[in-house]
């Protein structure tokens, strides 16, 4: 008879039993690639002692005196790596129990259908060991579940996704938040930083927000030569007196032209001196247009007659005021 152990079940495999007392059982390992040589420690307890016994395929025989008791047989297996690393690998092999046989054997079609048997429960353990490490995923939205006799992944048509459920009720409204720190303004200073006021009354100055100064530009082409104007002189007006002086342009630029505006000067004033020595003149001179006296300045009368024109004395000054006509 011989039973399956799967090494990969982490480490510790629980087979089918075994016969108590019947010599010649064997227990199969797979799951793992073994090396050619490894060891086989045997026990009826969890913590020995147990023998080693070096083998050199992946079936091997269980001691018949382990089979005797009726208790589970413990069997480590013991690989030894090229870097020296030891992995032991656990089975369990449960031992069912019966009467001590007469030297009884088992007729061969008895023999093949035991055989049989415990063969097909193996491979059911084995397929559901395969199973259990292939657990049903989704590939394209569908689900997949591992085919043992393939051993390949198939589709079941099945969506992963079901069908949109309803809308839920809406949730109660949460509590306000913690007032949160914004920024209330910014100014842009000289030096191009910037001023940033929070509204929690906190000030921060950025580094300047302006970039390095840029290379000098290449020299712009040498522009046309311009007209040469040729001044002339416009219109010149008198202005009032004590107004200002004033210029204006017009023309075009090749031919301008200057208007002026000139104000008029006040009215001259005359020295006492300047005043005796002219009425002196004016004594010693002889009457014109038709005056018949030389003595035409009379000082008695702000009124005089000179040569056909007023003149108009006042605190020592005299003004031409009008024409006689």
């Amino acid at each position: 008879m011989t039973v399956e152990a799967r090494l990969t079940c982490g480490g510790v495999c629980k087979t089918v039993p075994l016969t108590q007392y019947d010599e010649g059982q064997k227990i199969h390992l797979s799951g793992v690639d073994l090396p050619a040589s490894y060891l086989a420690e045997f026990s009826n307890s969890e913590t020995g002692p147990a023998p080693q016994i070096t083998q050199t395929t992946d079936t091997i025989t269980v001691p018949k005196e382990y089979l005797e008791s009726g208790d589970p047989v413990y069997v480590w297996i013991v690989v030894v790596g090229q870097d020296e690393r030891t992995t032991r690998y656990e089975i369990i092999v449960p031992v069912r129990g019966r009467g001590e046989p007469d030297d009884y054997t088992p007729t061969p079609e008895e023999q093949t259908a035991i055989e049989a048997a415990i063969a097909a429960l193996n491979e059911a353990v084995t397929a559901a060991g395969v199973a259990i490490e292939h657990y049903p995923r989704i590939t394209d939205g569908v689900w997949q579940v591992w085919d043992v006799s393939s051993g390949e992944w198939i589709s079941t048509e099945v969506p992963a996704q079901g069908p949109q459920g309803e809308t839920g009720a809406t949730g109660a409204t949460g509590a306000t938040g913690a007032t949160g720190n914004g920024i209330a303004s910014a100014v842009l200073n000289n030096d191009y930083t910037l001023t940033l006021t929070f509204t929690n009354g906190q000030t921060y100055t950025t580094p300047s927000i302006r970039g390095a100064q840029g290379p000098t530009g290449a020299t712009g082409a040498t522009g046309a030569t311009g007209a040469t104007p040729a001044f002339s002189i416009g219109t010149v007006t008198t202005g009032a007196a004590g107004s200002s002086a004033s210029a204006t342009i017009t023309g075009t630029p090749e031919a301008p032209a200057l208007n002026l505006t000139i104000p008029r000067g006040d009215p001259g004033e005359v020295t006492q001196d300047e005043f005796d020595d002219l009425k002196s003149a004016i004594e010693h001179k002889t009457a014109k247009d038709g005056c018949a006296s030389t003595n035409i300045f009379d000082e008695n009368n702000s009124n005089n007659i000179y040569l056909g024109k007023w003149w108009v004395m006042s605190n020592g000054k005299i003004t031409i005021a009008r024409s006689d006509g």
